[in-house]
Order: structure tokens, then C-alpha cells, then sequence
């Protein structure tokens, strides 16, 4: 179970590295910014990155991520 759960971790590590705005902790607090659209907006774009460049947890699995048309109308 623990190799399952890394590799759902890779993904918010992605998030992170990806948009550094999203780990600053001091920066980011309830009731003074958006910070659950902020992360879904990450998530969003971060997911968009995938489709059209691939990821670790694809690669792990051996699957290819979708197409980004199929990704944004599914």
C-alpha cells in the first residue's frame, strides 16, 4: 500500500515544484486568500502539463496520460 501512496504523492510534489507560489505556507492563509482555488487552478494547469508532456506516475504505471482535447471535454 505504501508504493500506492507514494505515487499519489508525486502529484502534489508536482504541484509544488511547479508552482512554488502554492509552498509558501506563511503567504497562504484561510480567509485572506483563495487558497482552495488557487490549488485547484494548479492542479488544473499541472494536469494540462501532463497531457501534453507526461509525467512520473504515468511512467510508472506504464499508461499514457490522454490527449488534452479528451482531457478538457471529458
Amino acid at each position: 500500500m505504501s508504493r500506492v501512496r507514494e505515487t499519489v504523492e508525486w502529484g502534489y510534489k508536482d504541484i509544488k515544484q511547479y508552482f512554488t507560489t502554492l509552498d509558501f505556507r506563511r503567504k497562504l492563509k484561510i480567509r485572506e486568500t483563495a487558497v482552495g482555488k488557487q490549488y485547484l487552478s494548479g492542479a488544473l494547469l499541472c494536469n494540462i502539463r501532463s497531457c501534453l508532456y507526461g509525467n512520473q506516475t504515468a511512467s510508472y504505471f506504464g499508461c499514457d496520460p490522454p490527449s488534452l482535447e479528451r482531457y478538457l471535454t471529458d
